[in-house]
């Protein structure tokens, strides 16, 4: 299993390893590259973009011990590499699955419909992209 620095520590500690083995240990799975943060974002995000929003997964990686200026960079990069939209995508899908039809909405049950989305994460800008395509 992929764990973060962080991740890892915790369950050591938590099997009660002493702390001079876990700092040995780490030391040599981070020289070796097994545990790398980095990577370890990069994956959860691919895996992670077609079913949730970015700040979602944002607070989640920082959760798991990330820095949350190295997600938002390895985001950014992934998308740009990538050329998706994975917010959109969700969104979309959302919107589907309630039968919302923004052409056909009233001005109260867009706002609803955003008002749902946002608590969920998203950004207004993802949001208003996405309801202005229906």
């Amino acid at each position: 299993k992929d764990y973060t620095r962080r991740q890892l520590r915790e369950k050591l500690k938590g099997d009660g390893y002493p702390e001079e083995i876990i700092a040995s240990v780490m030391e040599d799975l981070i020289r070796d590259n097994y545990l790398n943060d980095s990577r370890y974002a990069e994956n959860y995000i691919y895996w992670k973009a077609g079913g949730r929003s970015r700040n979602r997964m944002m607070m989640d990686l920082k959760q798991k011990g990330i820095d949350p200026d190295s997600a938002r960079a390895i985001y950014d990069d992934l998308l740009e590499r990538e050329d998706i939209d994975p917010e959109g995508e969700v969104i979309q899908r959302f919107l589907s699955k309630k039968s919302f039809d923004a052409a056909e909405a009233s001005f109260e049950e867009k706002e609803k419909m955003k008002a749902s989305l946002y608590r969920k994460g998203f950004s207004l800008d993802a949001i208003n992209r996405a309801i202005g395509r229906r």
